[in-house]
């Protein structure tokens, strides 16, 4: 019974001291807080042990969790010592000649007059027409009646420069130097840069500036038109992001950069245009006026082509190269053969390809006209041909399109052939050429989706900081496809900064609140628990020698029952 008791007694005790551990805060010695408003708790031995009553009128500093002695940026004298209040303390300097309470600071020198300080400080004594006088500190002790030829100037309590009456001067070929000064006669020198126009001697002033132009001219300064007005160039107008280009020498216009080479082709939508001048020009006629679409085929080629494939089999000659038409899923692409050799060139008829050697020159009509195959857009004098074979399948390429925003499909291009026919044989030099393209769908494009943003606040110990969140989430276009579970955050915090009184209280924990204002309350109910459940343990262990006594004694009976029988 006595072991249950003493173990009852230990796990009381246990909890007693597990409580009091949760009451008290951990600390580092010498660190301090504010208790209350006028205690402040210094940590000593991990504890707020040791209290010191602030001062009454500042009080204990939430803000610095330490007592205030003065407001903050405040001066004052204290005997020989001048102070200014930081953090909350006074910060004290010793002065020399005693501390001044008008101004609250360290007299510079001997107020009775006798000795000065800091060494070679000066002081105006006195400014008139005929000059001033100033004293200066020397070994501590101040010399009077100095002289200042132009005054003593209060501002610096030091002596004018020079003269504000007197002329100005060249100091130099290319700097005017002049006295300046409105008190009495003393003034300072003050420089004006001449430049090249220089400084006059004879007048101290600087020259006349030299005309930098004649007026009327035109000049360009990077893209900048300036015309001369008055000697000096203005501005016009700013041709960026065209640029400036100087005609004569009263002309300048603004020119856009060439955008093009000379003799290339491209398409604008369905009007095929040719590079002149560095610029672009059409070519009628608009390919969509007979249903067909613009196909760049070389960088100096654009034809009208229809959208169509390719008769399955059929050769086509794309340059040097052979390509064929094959199967591709439920239509028809072109695909690469082979290569002509060198010294031989490509050319088909009916959709057979072949290579053959290079004409040197073909007599048709009675001019001389190498063949078309160096020519995309048509080959020879197809003008003067009365009949042409059908069109037939050139070459054809597969390719896939990359749309602005990064979505894909396949396509195909195609180019169309038809020769000649002078008498009923095909002339293979002279034919002409059409493209067609054929696309397929455009595939989804998907990336992150800026969504929304979230404003939210984080607290460590006695720092707050605000914080933003950018959501975003994963969707494709065009499908228009959202994937709301798939999405990506991008956190922007401040810096830290103390919490105020309200961040404070907003930062306290759940638990941190409840044993803030209710923890004397929670331990008292606790140990009333302990003790109901060490009462409650002692009187079962009280009641057990009981049981065991009168286990005893019916034994005991018993056997006082059975003795006469033995």
């Amino acid at each position: 019974m006595n072991n249950k008791l003493f173990g009852i007694l230990v796990l009381t005790i246990f909890s007693l001291f597990s409580l009091s551990g949760i009451a008290s805060a951990a600390c580092t010695d010498g660190e301090t807080i504010c208790l209350d408003e006028y205690k402040q708790g210094t940590c000593l031995n991990n504890e707020y042990s040791q209290v010191t009553v602030c001062n009454i009128v500042w009080g204990c500093d939430a803000s610095l969790q330490a007592c205030r002695y003065c407001n903050e940026g405040s001066t004052g004298c204290e005997g020989d010592y001048e102070w200014a209040c930081t953090d909350g303390i006074r910060e004290k300097t010793f002065c020399q000649f005693g501390c001044n309470p008008a101004t609250n600071a360290c007299y510079p020198s001997d107020p009775e007059g006798e000795f000065c300080s800091p060494e070679g400080i000066t002081e105006c004594t006195s400014n008139d027409n005929n000059g001033g006088y100033y004293r200066e500190c020397t070994s501590a002790t101040w010399q009077e009646g100095l002289y200042c030829q132009y005054n003593c100037d209060l501002s610096t309590n030091s002596c004018y420069e020079c003269d504000n009456s007197e002329a100005p001067f060249c100091s130099d070929a290319t700097t005017s130097r002049a006295c300046e000064g409105t008190f009495y006669k003393g003034g300072y020198y003050a420089d004006t840069n001449c430049g090249a126009a220089g400084c006059n001697p004879t007048t101290g002033l600087c020259n006349s500036p030299v005309p930098a132009c004649t007026d009327g001219e035109q000049q360009c300064n990077s893209t900048v038109r300036q015309l001369c007005t008055a000697g000096a160039w203005g501005d016009i107008i700013d041709c960026a992001p065209d640029t400036c280009v100087q005609v004569n020498a009263t002309s300048t216009i603004c020119q856009a950069p060439p955008t093009c080479t000379d003799g290339e082709m491209q398409c604008n939508a369905t009007m095929r245009q040719l590079c002149t001048a560095g610029a672009w020009g059409d070519v009628p006629p608009d390919c969509s006026a007979t249903g067909e679409i613009c196909i760049q085929a070389s960088p100096t080629s654009a034809v009208c082509l229809p959208l169509s494939g390719c008769p399955l089999g059929d050769e086509v000659c794309i340059g040097a190269q052979v390509w064929d038409c094959i199967a591709s899923g439920n239509s028809t692409v072109w695909a690469y053969d082979y290569t002509c050799a060198s010294g031989t060139i490509c050319t088909e008829s009916a959709g057979v390809a072949i290579c053959m050697s290079i004409p040197t020159t073909v007599i048709i009509g009675g001019s001389s006209q190498v063949g078309g195959v160096y020519d995309n857009s048509g080959g020879g004098e197809v003008s003067r041909c009365t009949q042409f074979t059908d069109w037939s399948a050139d070459s054809s390429i597969e390719y896939v399109q990359i749309g602005a925003d990064g979505s894909t499909r396949d396509c195909a291009n195609t180019t169309l052939v038809r020769y000649c026919k002078d008498g009923g044989k095909i002339n293979y030099y002279d034919y002409e050429k059409k493209p067609t393209v054929d696309c397929g769908d455009w595939s989804d494009k998907c990336d992150y989706v800026y969504t929304k943003t979230l404003q939210y606040d984080e607290s460590e110990g006695s720092l707050c900081r605000s914080c933003q969140k950018d959501v975003y989430t994963y969707a494709c276009q065009p499908s228009g496809k959202i994937y709301a579970d798939n999405v990506k955050e991008s956190a922007k915090c401040e810096e830290w900064v103390p919490c105020t009184d309200e961040e404070k209280v907003q930062a306290r924990s759940g638990l941190d609140a409840l044993l803030e204002d209710y923890g004397l309350f929670l331990g008292l109910i606790l140990i009333l628990l302990i003790l109901a459940v060490a009462y409650t343990a002692y009187k079962m262990v009280d009641e057990e020698p009981g049981e065991e006594e009168g286990f005893g004694k019916s034994e005991e009976e018993g056997f006082g029952k059975s003795e006469p029988g033995i």
